[in-house]
């Protein structure tokens, strides 16, 4: 019976201790969830902010490449009209120029007539 009595108070023992450990384990592991809560609640806040700042610049960047190509559209309408300015000019250029080039040819070939026959008159005299 004492043998009894003395496996018993061991049990007893080693229940009263193991209650303890695991009452210590609870208290860690209360800490650690609500350290974890807690952590997981920031990475969220963490990560609907960059949600947002991803969604704010997105549309931002959007907006800028819709002006950025309404621009590059204006740039290139107004450089083939420039084109063709250019172009209308050049052959305006070239129209004037060929037909000073013309009047000047008859006028040098009338002196050049002109000398001829100066040169007659004088070879003839």
């Amino acid at each position: 019976m004492e043998d009894m009595k003395a496996v018993y108070k061991l049990n007893e023992e080693k229940l009263d201790f193991n209650l303890k450990v695991l009452k210590e384990r609870k208290l860690v592991n209360e800490g650690t969830i609500k350290s974890l809560t807690l952590k997981q609640r920031r990475s969220r806040d963490t990560l609907s902010k960059a949600k947002k700042r991803f969604e704010d610049q997105s549309k931002e960047f959007k907006k800028k490449n819709i002006k950025l190509t309404e621009d590059y559209k204006e740039f290139t309408r107004k450089f083939k009209e420039l084109q063709e300015k250019f172009k209308r000019f050049e052959k305006s250029d070239q129209i004037r120029f060929n037909e000073i080039w013309q009047m000047n040819d008859q006028e040098v070939k009338q002196l050049i007539r002109k000398i001829v026959d100066a040169d007659k008159v004088i070879h003839t005299q």
